[in-house]
């Protein structure tokens, strides 16, 4: 039985609030694991959250003198004592769902009337916490207590304030900015998909997606489209769409998987949040510890994971492909294109922080975002089959091996930008102008090209005239041509066509940048770092960085 189908059906069943075909699937899966793998716990998140799902289902029971006394509980305290009675407790995570869970029984068992079956009950909780004490080891187990809470001071606060909203954005995972330059009256690609009635059309999802709130994937699906939409005239792969269809949903899934299994994971995130924050306020902090070092020390307090990793938050390749293969076959479905559309200005939220970016940690684990890990290394554009995340760190020696590198990137990651706005002011607003649009419309006459050479603001793309056949050399036929004229006009209209593509490129990438730009002035921004296979870095956000020719 394979992990991914383990984790993908523990999901389903736990979003469901089928607890009896949570644990049943559970012990089907425990005998299908080899000694050796169960030996090395490997399965550790596996059982641990299906104990932990378990626990939070018993703390429930307890709540009520009727649910206790029902039979629901009954069938499933026995079902959780055979498999616990096989499942090996080797890992911290278990051994602390262990924990929990036999808390759970106690607190059920006290509620509960006493009848024929107590004794029984009584008899399997006493060999469950005898197996515990004999096989986990107490002295390894993770050690937890009440977490220091930050005193609120006015810096603090509006850290905490930016912090939420860095939340938010990631959770939205699309962020939205207004097109400065827009002067057309004609409808928008959104008004047109509005009129296509295609959210409508998608909701057929409701056929085969039903643990899921429809409008949200609905919603999170037309957002991926318009997106895709606005790349430009460029083709965009099978394979890039369906992983861009399947990464919103699989991600609102994830979200109400943890919620599931935790109410305490955004207190936990705020809480270490507010410590990693004196870093950048108490220039002592700063002087003893790198950012890395300091965020692992807030872990450590708190007796958490740095990693922050969430369980089940990591999908395979092959249940993306499956999910987008399946999505895309809906929106090829439900999406005609009965009308020609033009895309408007629509980012991906592959952005810019407001807040300090989470540290990579050793081996590149961790960072920037708070709400997932990410890769430090780029991925080779030739060679995407490779993983050189995977095969960095199988190269490593040991974990503290490359810290140098990563405390570099960090560094590079919290220094704080601001946009210069006098300068964007001229960009936007030249001295000769009152509007900002004005200077992109002096963008459309060729007359203006050295002036805006001055700007590092290109032609529009319409300013180039493209020859034309029929007003050159009017009706006559190709094979009645001089070669050599031929020859004239085939190399001017290359050349037009080439200059075109060219200055329509970078008229439409500025525009790009200065939309950011306007849209981010005023606030301090942080670029979060990557590297490539030969260890240059790059700031991750595409659209807006400090890096680039002069006008960056």
């Amino acid at each position: 039985m394979k992990r991914n189908t383990a984790q993908c059906n523990l999901i389903r069943y736990a979003l469901k609030d089928d607890y009896a075909n949570l644990i049943a699937y559970a012990h089907a899966y425990l005998d299908s694991l080899s000694a050796k793998v169960l030996a090395e716990g490997q399965e550790d998140e596996i059982f641990s959250v299906v104990l932990l799902l378990a626990a939070r289902q018993y703390e429930h029971y307890a709540r009520n003198q009727s649910l206790a006394d029902s039979r629901e509980p009954l069938q499933l305290f026995f079902s959780l004592s055979s498999l616990m009675e096989q499942m090996p407790i080797q890992g911290d995570d278990t051994k602390a769902a262990w924990i929990l869970l036999l808390d759970r029984f106690e607190r059920w068992i006290d509620v509960r009337t006493i009848d024929g079956k107590s004794n029984d009950i009584d008899d399997t909780h006493i060999q469950l916490r005898r197996k515990l004490t004999s096989q986990a080891g107490f002295g390894s187990l993770p050690r937890f207590y009440n977490r220091f809470l930050f005193t609120d001071e006015d810096q603090v606060e509006k850290y905490m304030e930016k912090f939420m909203e860095q939340q938010q954005r990631e959770n939205d995972r699309y962020l939205y900015v207004k097109n400065f330059n827009r002067t057309t009256n004609e409808i928008s690609m959104e008004g047109l998909i509005k009129e296509w009635k295609w959210h409508e059309n998608i909701l057929s999802l409701k056929d085969f997606m039903n643990v899921v709130d429809l409008k949200v994937c609905t919603s999170l699906m037309l957002s991926t489209i318009m997106s895709m939409c606005a790349q430009g005239e460029e083709l965009i792969p099978a394979t890039t769409f369906q992983f861009r269809l399947a990464n919103p949903i699989l991600n609102v899934i994830s979200q109400m998987f943890v919620q599931k299994v935790s109410k305490t994971a955004a207190k936990i995130q705020n809480d270490i949040f507010s410590r990693y924050i004196e870093y950048f306020l108490d220039p002592e902090i700063s002087r003893q510890y790198t950012v890395r070092e300091w965020w692992m020390h807030c872990a450590a307090d708190m007796h958490i994971s740095p990693l922050l990793k969430l369980p089940f938050s990591d999908f395979s390749s092959e249940i993306r492909e499956q999910l987008g293969s399946f999505l895309t076959s809906v929106v090829m479905e439900a999406c005609q294109l009965p009308t020609e559309s033009r895309p408007i200005f629509l980012s991906l939220t592959v952005y810019f922080l407001q807040t300090p970016p989470r540290p990579w940690l050793d081996c590149g684990e961790g960072g920037p975002y708070y709400g997932c890990c990410s890769n430090v290394l780029r991925f080779h554009p030739d060679y995407p089959m490779i993983n050189v995340n995977y095969e960095m760190r199988k190269r490593l020696k040991s974990r503290k091996q490359a810290r140098p590198v990563f405390d570099a990137l960090n560094d590079l990651g919290i220094t704080p930008w601001k946009i210069n706005e006098p300068v964007l002011d001229v960009a936007l607003q030249c001295p000769l102008v009152i509007s900002i649009n004005q200077v992109f419309e002096m963008a459309r006459k060729k007359e203006n090209e050295k002036f805006l050479e001055k700007l590092a603001i290109p032609l529009h793309s319409g300013c180039i005239a493209i020859p034309d056949y029929t007003a050159t050399f009017g009706r006559m036929e190709v094979e009645q041509l001089p070669v050599e004229e031929w020859r004239k006009y085939s190399k001017a209209k290359y050349e037009a066509l080439k200059k075109r593509n060219e200055l329509n490129s970078l008229w439409c990438w500025l525009l790009y940048r200065l939309t950011m730009a306007n849209h981010c002035k005023g606030n301090v921004l942080f670029f979060p770092h990557s590297m490539d296979f030969r260890g240059r870095v790059y700031p991750i956000t595409p659209y807006l960085n400090h890096m680039g020719d002069d006008l960056n």
